[in-house]
Order: C-alpha cells, then structure tokens, then sequence
C-alpha cells in the first residue's frame, strides 16, 4: 500500500525542470506554456525522443502538427496514459527512450525470431532451366498446374 504514487501534475515547469531534462518513469506530467507552438516544437525537437508525448489541445491541427514534427514511442491526445494501457497498441519507445515494441501482436513480433529456411535435396532443381528451352518448358507448365 505504500509503495503508490498518485499522479502528479507539475504545472509550474519550465524547459530547465528536472521533468524536461530526464525521462520520468511514473504517473508525473510537467505542463509547459508557450508564447508560439513553432517554439515548443523546436523546444522538444532538442530533447530526447520522449516514450510518450501527451498533447492537449482543441485544434485537430494542432494535434496533427506537433504529432508529425516530434518524434517519439507514442502520442496521446486530450489524455495521459491511455495509449499505454491498450493491450492492442503497440507500446515502445524510440532512441534513448527504448527499442521495439510490445503489446500484442507487436509484442509477439519483437520478441520472436523470424528467419527464412530453404532446403534442396540432392535431386537436379526441375525449376531450373536456361535457354535454350525447347521441350523444358512444356515439362515445367505440367509441373506448375
């Protein structure tokens, strides 16, 4: 019971915050103004690829822009956290803030191994002819039915 931490809002943050300048891991939310949204996405832009990046705002392109200009393992609009807790999504991080994904289907993919496996028989390749082909190529259509 005592090892819980009810999430915290840090609304009074600045770009030199502890919370800006190392990854949190747990429920604490800085929130930054700005004077101009071309300045916080350059602001963010020279920060490390954040797992998450929480946006809160009405504007659809708004949303749309700081999505596409800033890099990160997830976003999540209007919200905190959900993006995480969808066993569906994928959830990772890149850069400093981690590698593949888990979750799912994601997390099957990144967690297994997939490679190719051919074997050929010591027997002649019958798919294997060159020119000139002559009856060779009749033999091969029968075999391609």
């Amino acid at each position: 019971e005592a090892l819980r931490l009810a999430p915290r809002i840090l609304p009074q943050s600045d770009w030199s915050s502890p919370a800006m300048s190392e990854e949190v891991f747990g429920p604490i939310l800085p929130i930054l103004g700005y004077d101009s949204l071309e300045e916080a996405i350059e602001r963010l832009r020279s920060l490390p690829s954040p797992l998450a990046l929480y946006v809160f705002s009405r504007n659809s392109e708004t949303l749309e822009k700081i999505s596409g200009s800033i890099r990160s393992g997830s976003v999540c609009f209007n919200d905190a956290i959900k993006q995480a807790t969808n066993l569906r999504l994928p959830f990772g991080g890149v850069g400093q803030s981690g590698m593949g994904r888990y979750h799912g289907r994601s997390g099957f993919e990144t967690f297994s191994y997939e490679r190719s496996l051919m074997k050929r028989y010591w027997i002649r390749d019958l798919f294997a002819i060159n020119p000139p082909y002559g009856s060779k190529l009749k033999m091969l259509r029968k075999y391609l039915r």
